[in-house]
């Protein structure tokens, strides 16, 4: 009979798939804890090459040889970026005694061997203070601190090209409740920070009510980082007032 080939998912990020594609594009990395899934990929397979952040196919790539095992680096970090950036919002609030939320759809995704949906004091709830459309789109924002049925801030990390799906989450919320008080954050690379306030800033964000350039505030990865560098174990004597001094309005000047 007839060998069937198989479909397999290789998921990459915005940097990653670019490594790949300036190495050549025949070598694809999994992480160590999927060794027993790789080694079902069989010859002939195809691997479906998927971008994340993005939310689209990339490529399909035929399998020529067998699986194997090599500790040589094949992208520049081991890390998702995004998501060493989100578990360490996560454990920030955990950190100052709140509870946090981790967006639904990123539950069961690793960061050090733990899933986000596992971290300490992740809840497996929303407060059931907004209806139900507000709900629908608040469980997809990437992280929350709680504090009891209040959310005392909310973070949109974004790490792609386009930027649009934090915002377009954001804008959703304000238009849905255009009263809310929430600190709202836009987390993203430091390169990125243009772009960010520039799309903020447009149109379609900017002339709502409230606009979300007015309510909306800027937090760079690095920025992130060099907190947990600064205080390191002290982190849990901080306020959530931090966050406010360490982040960058974004709506633009009459001069810009």
């Amino acid at each position: 009979m007839e060998k069937i080939n198989s479909f397999w998912l290789d998921l990459f990020t915005w940097e990653t798939w670019n490594e790949f594609l300036q190495h050549g594009g025949k070598i694809s990395g999994f992480r160590e804890s999927r060794w027993p899934t790789v080694q079902k990929v069989a010859a002939g397979d195809i691997l479906l090459c998927y971008l994340t952040g993005v939310s689209r196919f990339v490529g399909a790539l035929e399998v020529i040889g067998q699986p194997f095992q090599d500790k040589s680096p094949i992208w520049r970090s081991d890390r998702f970026p995004a998501r060493l950036i989100q578990a360490l919002l996560l454990k920030l609030g955990n950190e100052m005694s709140f509870d946090t939320w981790v967006a639904k759809n990123d539950k069961s995704k690793e960061f050090e061997g733990k899933l986000l949906g596992g971290f300490p004091g992740v809840r497996n709830g929303l407060p059931l203070q907004f209806d139900q459309a507000t709900n629908k789109t608040i469980e997809l924002i990437d992280g929350l601190w709680l504090k009891a049925n209040s959310i005392v801030a909310a973070f949109e990390i974004e790490s792609t090209t386009s930027v649009y799906s934090g915002l377009l989450r954001m804008a959703d919320l304000i238009a849905m409740q255009p009263n809310i008080n929430i600190p709202l954050y836009i987390v993203a690379p430091d390169k990125r920070r243009e772009k960010v306030i520039t799309e903020i800033n447009r149109p379609t964000f900017s002339r709502l009510e409230p606009g979300l350039n007015e309510i909306c505030r800027f937090l760079s990865f690095s920025t992130v980082e060099e907190l947990f560098k600064k205080f390191g174990a002290d982190v849990r004597f901080l306020k959530p007032q931090i966050l406010e001094e360490i982040s960058e309005d974004c709506a633009l000047s009459d001069a810009t």
